[in-house]
């Protein structure tokens, strides 16, 4: 995934390795800055934020939006001359609990040189559960036919499933199972 944004001379423009990661899993990516004018330019406090977002919160502009889980503070000062760039690694390691990406919640990358996390860019991660509970699942959907209609976060870093049993008669009085897990 690739998210780009400009402020005032300066571009900001974060590459990640994948697409979508699972709980626990090391995110990799890089920041490029690039001086787009052809004067030299100052990043004062250029860092990269992981984070949890409400997406209602973020819409409103609401400053109780985020939940910063880690940050990565690069040099004090970079002085780029004119046209220069520079790439920076960003490596996070997500945490096992680290909530899956939903209706309501994400992970997100920030990035940028701004305290104000709005002021900066931001791109949404999709985050899924990890392996072991998808093959639990998948017993489920493989072997007993159930179909899974919803994912969600729940209370306590649970997630929680929501299967549709198969229509057959060993399975007529039940209406859905829900499975709560955590690892």
């Amino acid at each position: 995934m690739r998210g780009t944004f400009v402020r005032g001379s300066i571009e900001y423009c974060l590459i990640t390795s994948a697409e979508e990661w699972r709980q626990g899993e090391k995110l990799k990516a890089e920041i490029l800055i690039k001086n787009l004018t052809m004067d030299r330019a100052t990043v004062k406090g250029l860092r990269t934020v992981l984070a949890l977002g409400s997406l209602r919160k973020i819409q409103k502009k609401n400053k109780e939006a985020w939940t910063v889980k880690d940050i990565i503070k690069f040099d004090s000062e970079v002085v780029l001359a004119a046209q220069e760039q520079r790439k920076y690694p960003v490596e996070f390691q997500l945490p096992v609990d680290m909530p899956i990406s939903d209706t309501d919640h994400s992970a997100y990358l920030i990035y940028g040189d701004d305290e104000d996390l709005y002021k900066c860019g931001f791109l949404r991660l999709n985050i899924d559960v990890r392996a072991s509970i998808v093959g639990f699942i998948e017993v489920l959907v493989l072997f007993f036919r159930f179909q899974v209609k919803q994912k969600k976060n729940s209370s306590k870093n649970f997630v929680e499933f929501k299967l549709i049993p198969p229509k057959t008669k060993e399975f007529n009085t039940l209406d859905n199972l829900f499975v709560k897990v955590k690892e």
